[in-house]
């Protein structure tokens, strides 16, 4: 998912640069990167909560 997210964020960087808006590569870069960080950082703890109520509803 999270890569797919990045596929998108060039796409429309892309579509930007081609119709004229001047971005900061580096910044949009920077940008993009903490952006894939903070979404594996959240999936990552969904998955961890969601395995440990399963666990604990199996426990039962």
């Amino acid at each position: 998912m999270v890569w797919g997210l990045i596929v998108a964020a060039v796409g429309i960087l892309v579509l930007a640069v081609a119709a004229g808006v001047r971005i900061d590569l580096q910044l949009a870069l920077i940008v993009l990167l903490a952006a894939a960080g903070v979404a594996l950082l959240v999936g990552s703890v969904l998955t961890a909560g969601r395995r440990k109520r399963r666990e604990q509803r199996a426990a039962r």
